[in-house]
């Protein structure tokens, strides 16, 4: 390797990732193929507390191609949650779990943990700032900034960290992207009539003839009668009766404990575990991790757990349902971060949601904004290079991707071993 050039050697690339030929775009940045190898490199050079230098200046191209990429749909929105957790796991090894104080640390172990901490709190800016020169903030990136909220209101320390303070874009632009969610998170609406209708039709069963089953039946019995002209006055009793049940229905309340996609793929995942607790899972047996065999139930476990609210397949024949309830989680989270750091974001509520950051971002966010419409306007060459955006409509066969390369997990051993 090159020390002195910083050159991308030959390293394991993710499936269906090429290698580093061709990495770099107009002005210097970094195609996708390219960014994920550069990240694999840093973050081994980061984790083994090696090649700092080096690393350094690959953690610089990181963070000035980012942007540009996600704001061209470059990577797939799973891609990016991979290289979210990469970067959260990163943040931890190096800083020990957060548990060891900074000063404790060599200057080599401080020096990684600022790298790790730096390449961290620039893709959380990156997932921001498209929101800017979009007309909506791109779905992709969505899943991706929600798991790194998750993990950011689990661990202020990284938010009071020097890499995320360094940002000054950092807060207005998540009070301008969470501004822009906040309408679609407003028209999550349960299944009110899935609530409502055993109340109607059991009732009468039990023997409780409830004002609402009496107006339903009268609504039913006009239906049928030839009496058309009481249809809209009956209608009208009916769900004058109805709005008093309805109004015990706590909107979004059916949704609680949904997991969303990225939830799924990431249960089990312990920096994110406390978050996804709330949720309910498919109950899948770990066979492997119980030797083949099922787990033991504790004895304080209830036998009778309830259900989730919604079994969490809804999600999956409905996409709108699935991009309103993802808004809805980080409105949510935003509100969590209000309450946590006041002094530099607020959320009012009087008028609707409206998030606003204490600061605007300075020069810092313009010289961000300025680079990102260069780059959109450079635009289809970067693009071009994503993970297969847009389909190919030629009659030839597609070039194959070539065959992954595993990463065992002697590549990633803590250190001490």
């Amino acid at each position: 390797m090159n020390e002195s050039s910083g050159s991308l050697s030959t390293l394991p690339v993710l499936p269906g990732v090429s290698g580093p030929n061709g990495a770099l775009a107009a002005g210097g940045r970094l195609h996708a193929s390219g960014y994920v190898t550069a990240l694999i490199r840093a973050t081994h050079m980061i984790h083994n507390v090696e090649q700092l230098e080096t690393a350094e200046t690959i953690v610089e191209s990181l963070n000035s191609s980012l942007t540009a990429l996600i704001a061209t749909d470059s990577f797939e929105s799973m891609t990016l949650i991979k290289m979210s957790c990469v970067l959260i796991w990163l943040v931890h090894s190096s800083n020990e779990d957060f548990k060891v104080d900074r000063a404790a640390l060599s200057d080599g172990e401080a020096q990684a943990a600022r790298l790790s901490e730096e390449l961290s709190a620039a893709a959380v800016l990156a997932l921001l700032l498209p929101a800017y020169t979009l007309q909506a903030p791109p779905e992709r990136a969505l899943p991706a900034l929600k798991v790194w909220l998750q993990w950011c209101v689990q661990h202020v320390e990284f938010v009071r960290g020097a890499a995320w303070r360094a940002r000054a874009a950092l807060w207005p632009a998540l009070a301008h992207t969470l501004n822009a969610l906040a309408p679609l998170a407003g028209h999550v609406t349960p299944h009110a009539a899935s609530a409502l209708w055993p109340a109607l039709t059991l009732a009468p069963l039990a023997g409780h003839i409830t004002p609402h089953a009496a107006a339903l039946s009268l609504l039913l019995h006009t239906l049928v009668c030839d009496a058309r002209a009481a249809l809209w006055p009956a209608l009208a009793h009916t769900l004058n009766a109805l709005a008093p049940l309805a109004g015990h229905v706590t909107p979004h309340a059916a949704y609680e404990t949904v997991p969303l996609p990225e939830d799924e793929e990431l249960h089990g995942f312990l920096p994110l575990e406390e978050e996804l607790k709330p949720l309910r899972f498919a109950n899948h047996a770990a066979w492997d991790a119980y030797g083949g065999r099922v787990p033991d139930v504790p004895e304080s476990a209830p036998d009778d757990d309830p259900p989730a609210e919604v079994p969490a397949s809804c999600l999956s024949s409905e996409p709108e349902l699935e991009r309103r309830l993802r808004a809805l989680r980080l409105v949510r989270l935003g509100r969590r971060l209000a309450d946590m750091f006041p002094e530099h974001l607020q959320c009012n509520e009087e008028d609707g949601v409206r998030f606003t950051a204490t600061s605007v971002g300075g020069e810092q966010l313009s010289a961000a904004l300025a680079e990102l419409s260069l780059a959109r306007a450079a635009g289809g060459e970067g693009a071009d290079e994503g993970e297969g955006e847009g389909e190919d409509d030629s009659d030839d066969e597609p070039e194959r991707a070539p065959p992954p390369i595993v990463i065992s997990e002697a590549d990633f051993r803590e250190k001490g071993e």
